[in-house]
C-alpha cells in the first residue's frame, strides 16, 4: 500500500510538474515573440519615418547625381570635394541614430543597387548589389524586392563578408 500511494504522488507531482513547465515555457515564448515583433516594428517605424524625411531625400538624390557627374565611377566620386561635404555632413547624425538605436550600419543604396554611402565604409562601398560579387547575398535580394516593389523588406540572416562575415540582417526601405 505504501508503495501504491508513493507511486500515486509521484505520479500527480510529475503531472502538475509538467503543466507548470509547459505553462512557463509557452509564456517565455510569447514575450519573445512579442519582444521580437516590437523590435521589428520599431525598426520599421524608424525607417519609414527618416525615409519621408527632405534632408534624407535631398541626401540619396544628391549622390545620386554626384555618382552620375563622375560617369559612374564611385571610386572617382568618393575622392570629389562634393562626397566628402554631403557625406560629412550627415555622419554624426547617422552615427548617433546608429548608437542610440543599436543599429551596426546605415545603408544608402540608389535606384540601380550601388551602395553610396555606409557608416563603416567597408569594403562593400560603391559596390552594386544587383551586378557585383554580392549579388547573390540576401541583402542584394532585399534590395532587388525593395526596388521591384517599393515595399519594405528583412533579408533574414546571413554571415555577411564585407562585415567580416559577422551575423546581419538587413532592413531596407524605398526612399
Amino acid at each position: 500500500p505504501l508503495a501504491s500511494i508513493s507511486f500515486i504522488n509521484f505520479l500527480n507531482a510529475y503531472h502538475g510538474l509538467t503543466i507548470v513547465a509547459e505553462k512557463s515555457l509557452q509564456t517565455t515564448s510569447q514575450l519573445r515573440e512579442e519582444y521580437i515583433n516590437t523590435f521589428f516594428n520599431e525598426i520599421i517605424d524608424f525607417l519609414e519615418f527618416n525615409s519621408r524625411q527632405k534632408a534624407d531625400i535631398n541626401f540619396i538624390a544628391n549622390l545620386s547625381e554626384g555618382l552620375e557627374s563622375n560617369q559612374g565611377n564611385f571610386k572617382q566620386f568618393k575622392n570629389t570635394p562634393l562626397y566628402n561635404s554631403l557625406t560629412e555632413e550627415h555622419r554624426d547624425e547617422f552615427k548617433n541614430l546608429a548608437t542610440k538605436n543599436g543599429y551596426e550600419d546605415i545603408y544608402y543604396i540608389d535606384n540601380k543597387g550601388t551602395i553610396l554611402f555606409t557608416l563603416r565604409e567597408q569594403s562593400d562601398l560603391g559596390k552594386n548589389l544587383l551586378t557585383s560579387d554580392l549579388r547573390f547575398t540576401k541583402f542584394a535580394s532585399t534590395v532587388r524586392t525593395v526596388l521591384e516593389t517599393r515595399k519594405n523588406t528583412f533579408s533574414d540572416l546571413e554571415f555577411y563578408e564585407p562585415a567580416y562575415n559577422k551575423l546581419s540582417g538587413f532592413f531596407a526601405v524605398s526612399v
